[in-house]
């Protein structure tokens, strides 16, 4: 048996910011001084659960949970960093097009073509983000499910899997908040040591 009670502790707080700062970050989002000051709070809530995920990986022989959330985590840092990217092609496009028109350089504005045009896809590719990386928290909970019998975890991952499905029609931020809740839960419930994994019993993928 593994003790994994500072494991289920430092992952109960992560999870609980991670809901806290997603509600915090969506409402404040259009503030950008207030944003800037909040925006490393997913960052935050994100380590902490790594962290947790692999202290229970090394404690319980199975790696699964902690390689599925590293790679959640990896595809919202990339997709949020080619929507930048884009947003900011965007801008510099309509500043070009703007000094073009006028001989002076101006600030873009929302109703420029480029401007919406690539704000557009900058959108797309954060939902985009946000899909694969439900899909692969889905799969972490699964894993942690199977691991411990927490149903919660179960629940966690089947509402990770609509919000995944959903995520590029928005009604997926609502799921995701659902399941979410459930992590904090499945965190809370867990005991203080798990079971390690027989080396002679396949894990499935």
């Amino acid at each position: 048996m593994g003790d994994i009670h500072i494991e289920r502790k430092i992952g109960l707080l992560g999870s609980v910011i991670a809901l806290i700062g997603g509600v915090i970050n969506g409402v404040f989002m259009h503030i950008p001084s207030i944003w800037n000051a909040i925006s490393p709070v997913p960052l935050v809530a994100c380590t902490l659960i790594l962290i947790s995920l692999w202290g229970i990986g090394n404690k319980t022989g199975d790696s699964r949970p902690f390689r599925n959330y590293l790679t959640s985590f990896a595809a919202w840092v990339v997709f949020n960093i080619m929507a930048t990217a884009v947003f900011s092609a965007g801008v510099h496009s309509a500043v070009i097009n703007s000094h073009m028109k006028t001989n002076s350089i101006n600030l873009p504005d929302i109703d420029d073509p480029h401007l919406r045009m690539f704000l557009i896809l900058a959108i797309l590719l954060v939902l985009i983000g946000l899909s694969v990386s439900s899909y692969f928290e889905m799969r972490t909970w699964k894993a942690m499910h199977e691991i411990s019998g927490i149903r919660e975890f179960d629940n966690a991952a089947t509402w990770f899997k609509w919000g995944a499905a959903t995520m590029v029609v928005f009604i997926g931020f609502l799921f995701v908040f659902i399941a979410r809740i459930f992590v904090i839960m499945a965190f809370n419930g867990l005991p203080e040591s798990l079971e390690r994994k027989r080396t002679d019993a396949p894990a499935s993928p």
